[in-house]
């Protein structure tokens, strides 16, 4: 057919025709391309959003494995400076000057001589109605009857010497008699305050204040005008839970945290499914990975080209990627100065106030975490996301049905660390050798059967190659307590300062452990905000300068101490406290009764103050962990014994070849787990897929 002119109709129509399919078809492609980056953008966001869900449970573990370590350092430092505090001159002399060791002298007065015995290990006694001041009472293991003393000197017979004489003596004796009750009761004050460190799972203190009336009601009304002020005392040293309580809870929390990195991967998971993983309490915790890494997809994709309904997202990951031991201090030695009860004061003993320095062995003591190495597996995210493209979805579609894309990523949190992967026991300890000879009452203070008398005791290294038993170490501990006065006048919140700077970043720790680092101040404002990206709570604000106020600043992070509806924290609680059941009962300790307390006040803190979030300590809950940032206002910038900058501990990321020693923090220090996307080859090699799985089929 031709027009008028001669042109031909059909080819001008075929010519229109082709270029509308030319036209059509370059859209389509355009249009598919751009859903096909679309598809890939979802995944990309998915692996992504995983990866980040596990990096901030790698923190929360990281966190919580430091934290371990600080409260091993609380315990350390009350039992070798506060339970020490009753020693003349504590502690600037030291009876062993070749080592630097301060030695924890205290008197023997069994053979009626006074005579120093240097025990080399701690001996925890609470210096009672010292008024804030040293004083030698804990270092009198015997105390002489002076009743005796006086008719030996006057060559007195019994019942001998004139009526006024023996006044004396029976007044004397009613005198020896009211301290030999101080003495017992002090004994029994010097034990409770030590099982409270180690043991105590409540966080008020009016349990031991019953303990404390007792033993004022059978010391005549004489002491009562102390009782106050006593109780103030004893209540402010055992604040808080003791070491095993709090380090259970911290297990158990970082082994919850790990279980979510393991949660098993999922397959051909739909919104529907994701859904019902929401409403579902008992799994929304442990799927929160998968949940959000399908969200995070889903968000990227154009509802009006592809159908929300039809996603589909396979999770590619191994089920296993972190593995973690427990770290345990065992057969630790202990000690608390004990008085044993001989009955009434025999007027003819040289002595009437007999005490010894009482052993406690401990067992499975919780002190860390560290990473097991599965080869090259390391923690990884990946996915494979299919979308479909909806009939109509792309201007002028030819097809009729779902377009099916298919897109595959992978992400891995990174940086940071755990803490070190071949840290020990033994490195909590030190073994205190040539003890034989350290004996009060013809009682050996530490034999444990060896020739040599080696004594393990907790004990760990601060820096400078000084541990907690250094002399130079507790000096600068005592400058802190007395604010620089020197003397001996102490008080609780100088104590409560001095401990926080006890658990401090230490040099040794630097580059082994995630630290947090602490909150910015107006000294160090502009160096100290690159590194905040962490927030907390302070109840009465930062201060500014050197200012030291409590609480702590804290940090509040998701942590549960189990999963939603599962887990049976009696039996993990039981399983850390059982071995008391088996020490040995001498001098008073009831070891069946300090299980069932601790076991009890534990478990009445996780159903009760964990559970309403009333009362707990740094208001934690079942849910979030809650823990002090550990470089708050920290003193004496110049100690070799703790870190007081940011940048002297933000070095996690820096890599092996820049870290020359210890001391050398002048590469660009980072902070905590970070996210990044990883060519899928990387991912085949770090162990993520078996050979024949998606990943293995993936054209690279």
């Amino acid at each position: 057919l031709k027009n008028e002119r001669g042109q031909s109709i059909v080819l001008v129509a075929i010519m229109i025709l082709s270029f509308l399919m030319f036209f059509t078809f370059a859209l389509n492609t355009g249009l598919l391309i751009h859903a096909k980056i679309s598809v890939q953008s979802a995944a990309d966001a998915a692996a992504y959003a995983g990866a980040a869900t596990q990096g901030r449970y790698l923190n929360g573990i990281s966190f919580l494995n430091y934290d371990m370590r600080r409260q091993y350092k609380k315990f350390l430092f009350r039992n070798a400076f506060v339970g020490a505090l009753g020693s003349p001159n504590f502690p600037s002399t030291s009876t062993n000057q070749t080592t630097g060791r301060y030695d924890f002298p205290k008197f023997d007065f069994s053979g009626g001589t006074p005579q120093k015995v240097a025990l080399k290990v701690p001996v925890v006694c609470v210096p009672l109605l010292a008024r804030g001041v040293n004083s030698d009472r804990c270092m009198q293991l015997n105390m002489k009857n002076t009743g005796k003393d006086i008719k030996d000197r006057l060559g007195i017979l019994p019942g001998g010497g004139s009526s006024i004489i023996q006044a004396l003596i029976e007044s004397n004796q009613q005198l020896a008699s009211a301290i030999q009750r101080t003495c017992v009761g002090q004994g029994g004050i010097n034990e409770a305050v030590l099982i409270s460190w180690l043991f105590k799972g409540e966080s008020n203190e009016t349990y031991i204040v019953d303990l404390i009336n007792k033993w004022f009601d059978s010391s005549g009304n004489a002491a009562n005008q102390n009782r106050g002020e006593v109780t103030a005392l004893i209540q402010g040293l055992v604040k808080g839970l003791g070491l095993y309580p709090r380090n259970i809870l911290n297990l158990m929390r970082i082994d919850t945290l790990r279980d979510f990195i393991n949660t098993p991967h999922q397959e051909n998971l739909d919104l529907e499914t994701v859904e019902s993983m929401e409403r579902d309490t008992t799994k929304a915790e442990r799927m929160e990975r998968t949940i959000l890494a399908f969200k995070s997809a889903l968000s990227n994709l154009n509802s009006s080209v592809f159908d929300p309904a039809s996603m589909r997202m396979d999770e590619l990951q191994p089920d296993t990627m972190l593995q973690l031991d427990h770290v345990y201090a065992s057969d630790l030695n202990v000690f608390y100065q004990a008085s044993r009860i001989d009955g009434t004061v025999d007027e003819n003993d040289p002595t009437f106030c007999k005490s010894f320095a009482k052993r406690i062995t401990l067992k499975q003591i919780p002190v860390a975490v560290k990473r097991v190495n599965l080869g090259t597996k390391n923690i990884v995210y990946a996915v494979k996301v299919r979308a479909f493209i909806k009939p109509r979805g792309l201007l002028f579609a030819p097809w009729s049905e779902d377009l099916e894309l298919t897109a595959v990523a992978g992400a891995k949190p990174f940086g940071s660390r755990i803490g070190p992967m071949a840290v020990t026991g033994q490195v909590f300890s030190t073994t205190i050798g040539d003890m034989l000879n350290a004996r009060i009452n013809g009682q050996p203070i530490c034999d444990i059967g060896g020739v040599s008398g080696d004594c393990p005791v907790p004990n760990l290294e601060v820096g400078a190659g000084k541990t907690f038993y250094d002399t130079e170490f507790l000096v600068q501990m005592k400058d802190i307590v007395t604010n620089g006065a020197g003397g001996g006048n102490f008080s609780l919140s100088g104590l409560e300062k001095a401990q926080y700077h006890a658990m401090a970043p230490n040099p040794p720790e630097v580059g082994r452990y995630g630290i947090i680092p602490p909150p910015p101040d107006s000294a160090n404002m502009s160096s100290r905000m690159p590194f905040q990206f962490i927030p907390y709570f302070h109840g009465k604000g930062i201060p500014s300068g050197n200012e030291f106020k409590l609480p702590i600043p804290v940090y509040r992070f998701y942590a549960p101490i189990y999963p939603a509806g599962q887990g049976d924290p009696t039996a993990y609680v039981r399983n850390f406290l059982v071995f008391l059941k088996d020490l040995n009962a001498e001098y008073g300790f009831d070891p069946q009764s300090t299980y069932d307390t601790a076991l009890a006040s534990l478990m009445t803190y996780i159903n009760g103050p964990l559970t309403t979030g009333n009362g707990s300590e740094n208001r934690e809950s079942r849910t979030f962990a809650a823990i002090e940032l550990p470089m708050y206002n920290l003193d004496n910038p110049s100690s070799p014994f703790w870190l007081k900058r940011a940048e002297n501990v933000l070095t996690s990321w820096a890599p092996s070849y820049v870290r020359v020693g210890r001391s050398d923090f002048t590469f660009t220090p980072r902070f905590g787990y970070s996210v990044k996307h990883v060519a899928l080859r990387d991912l085949i090699r770090e162990g993520v897929p078996d050979v024949d799985s998606e990943l293995e089929r993936v054209s690279h």
